[in-house]
Order: C-alpha cells, then sequence, then structure tokens
C-alpha cells in the first residue's frame, strides 16, 4: 500500500504576482479630487481662521482618495470567478467562496533598451 501526498498539496498557499500600474494616480478621477482636497485643505489650516474646516476637508479628501483607488481584476484560486482589488493590498477575500488569496504587487518593469 502507498501513500499518496495529496493532502499535503492540497493545502498549499498560492501567492499571486501583480504589477502596479504605471499611472495608478492618474487612473482615477476620485484620487485627483482627494489629492485636490487636501492641498485647499492644507492652504486653509495655514490661514489659522479656517484651521478646523481645514482639518475636516484634510478627513473628507483622504477619504475620497481611498474611495476612488483604482482596483484590479484578480482570478480566485479555488473557485476560478473573478473580483475587484484594490491596488496594493496585501490579501483579499474571495466574494464567491470566502477563500483568502494572498496577492504580491511589484512594481511594473521598465522596457529594456537594446
Amino acid at each position: 500500500m502507498t501513500k499518496t501526498n495529496n493532502a499535503t498539496t492540497a493545502n498549499t498557499i498560492q501567492v499571486r504576482t501583480m504589477e502596479i500600474p504605471r499611472n495608478m494616480a492618474f487612473r482615477s478621477g476620485g484620487m485627483m479630487l482627494g489629492l485636490v482636497f487636501i492641498t485647499i485643505s492644507f492652504i486653509m489650516i495655514a490661514t489659522i481662521i479656517l484651521a478646523i474646516p481645514g482639518f475636516l476637508g484634510l478627513l473628507v479628501g483622504f477619504m475620497i482618495m481611498y474611495a476612488g483607488m483604482p482596483k484590479e481584476s484578480v482570478d480566485c484560486v479555488a473557485c476560478g470567478e473573478s473580483y475587484k482589488v484594490k491596488v496594493t493590498v496585501k490579501d483579499s477575500k474571495c466574494d464567491t467562496c470566502g477563500t483568502l488569496n494572498p496577492i504580491k504587487w511589484v512594481k511594473a518593469g521598465k522596457k529594456k533598451r537594446k
């Protein structure tokens, strides 16, 4: 009677390697709008009179930037379904089967010159 090693191969974790897009900051209008809010908020904070609304504007700007962060499509390792993940998130849970899929993000490589 021979033993098979199927139990250990079924439990291996597969880490996905994905590239961070080069134009990540300009892919989303929400990130640009959040950056405008943050810039105006810093000017408001510098005037001292508008410090409190400036801090609130800073919070709103960061929330807009987070909500407008670009997303990439990822295929689940277990069920094969495709779902969206925010760029630079280390791990994500599949919407369909609930499997946790670790992701390693790497910078997009430059083209080699000849």
